[in-house]
């Protein structure tokens, strides 16, 4: 979150009013009488407040630091809270627990939340080009490739897909992978309304579930806004990455086409070239944009 000059973020610590706050980090309810740490903050553009409340244990620490004389009440605390607090600004570091997922969640969510940062590379298992049309079409839809076609063009291409995967540079995966859950982490904590207004100022698909922005947010802040089609001039690309990380951004684009005075207009292009995406943005006057591990270039 970007703060302006004149009206700085203000840290408050207090107690739980009720026990209707929610920890923005662990996702669960603070009881009241509990103690808190607030963040209140104004976004750019808008005359009002916001304030996310954390546990005492789990609240973010800015990477300028905090003292203890930056916390609104903190005198009033009782002794175990202060200490809770000095431990957490003494190490900002220390991973907290997370909550722990019902056995009922919702299919596609892992135990972290079920972000893309969570997902491996899945070898072929042994034996694959035996396995029946059928079961090759699986394979194909879980590496986001064309499923269409006869079985000896099925094994192409999973052929051509384990191909790249062998070129595949470990060490890119594993930087793109850590920014990219960085990113998911920074996202999550917004509601649904802020990450709309970040995706309209980059001119990006709005709709969906808060994971699906989430996960559109952290995608466009570490590569790049997907740009507009070229071809029909209308329709916004999209893009299937064969593989969650070590692509820069890079995979299968494709435009449906777009709606042009309530009439749609159909684009079928498909193509792997390189599509440069466009600088990433926070706020409209903020200079904060994407920096892609390495550009498609590189």
């Amino acid at each position: 979150m970007s703060e302006t000059e004149d009206e700085p973020t203000v840290w408050i610590a207090e107690y739980a009013k009720s026990g209707r706050s929610k920890c923005k980090k662990m996702k669960e309810v603070i009881p009241k009488g509990t103690c808190r740490v607030g963040k209140s903050f104004t976004i750019p553009g808008r005359d009002f407040r916001s304030t996310y409340w954390y546990h005492a244990w789990a609240f973010p620490v800015p990477k300028s630091g905090l003292a203890e004389s930056d916390f609104q009440g903190f005198d009033e605390l009782k002794e175990k809270d202060k200490d809770a607090i000095r431990d957490r600004l003494a190490n900002p570091k220390k991973r907290v627990g997370t909550k722990r997922k019902s056995s009922t969640a919702k299919k596609g969510e892992s135990k972290n939340g079920g972000g893309r940062s969570s997902k491996r590379i899945c070898r072929l298992p042994p034996g694959w080009r035996d396995m029946k049309a059928k079961e090759l079409k699986l394979l194909l839809a879980e590496r986001n490739l064309k499923v269409s076609g006869n079985k000896a063009e099925k094994i192409e291409l999973l052929e051509e897909w384990e191909q790249v995967l062998e070129t595949l540079d470990p060490r890119l995966e594993k930087e793109e992978r850590k920014k990219y859950q960085e990113y998911e982490e920074y996202y999550s904590e917004m509601t649904v309304n802020e990450m709309k207004a970040i995706l309209r100022l980059n001119d990006q698909k709005m709709s969906g579930k808060k994971l699906e922005l989430i996960e559109r947010c952290a995608d466009g802040k570490l590569y790049g806004a997907i740009p507009k089609c070229e071809e029909c001039g209308g329709g916004r690309l999209q893009v299937n990455y064969p593989f969650p990380f070590g692509h820069k951004g890079q995979g299968n684009w494709f435009c449906k086409g777009y709606y042009d005075d309530g009439d749609f207009q159909p684009c079928f292009r498909k193509t792997t070239d390189i599509q440069e995406r466009e600088a990433w943005k926070e706020t409209e006057d903020s200079d904060e944009e994407a920096e892609p591990v390495l550009s498609a270039e590189d």
